[in-house]
């Protein structure tokens, strides 16, 4: 049986809430995520062992980041579009259409009066 007491909040010493170093925690971890990646990612290419005829694929270099630039957008775009043209998604609902396109298109028109 617990009583609820309202005068009564249960503080640590620096005025934070008592479980407050676990979410400080966590995001200390968190922060430090990309750089580990990036060590991890160099140490890996480091490890490489190239032969110096050896050739590499250049249509491949080229294609993929062009593809995940440009293409993957329009598409993205267009799928939206379809969604709205079919119904899924109501005309008027703008986040709804912003978050499906990623983020990739800018509402048209002006803005409202």
């Amino acid at each position: 049986m617990s009583i609820a007491l309202p005068w009564f909040q249960p503080v640590a010493p620096d005025g934070q809430p008592p479980l407050a170093f676990v979410l400080d925690t966590a995001s200390f971890v968190g922060v430090a995520s990309v750089p580990i990646g990036l060590i991890c990612l160099g140490s890996a290419l480091a490890c490489l062992r190239l032969r110096p005829a050896q050739t590499f694929p250049q249509g491949a270099i080229t294609a993929l980041p062009l593809a995940r630039m440009v293409v993957m957008p329009l598409l993205g775009v267009g799928i939206t579009r379809w969604l709205v043209h079919a119904g899924f998604v109501g005309r008027d609902d703008k986040a709804l259409q912003f978050v499906l396109d990623g983020g990739h298109t800018q509402s048209r028109g002006g803005r409202k009066k």
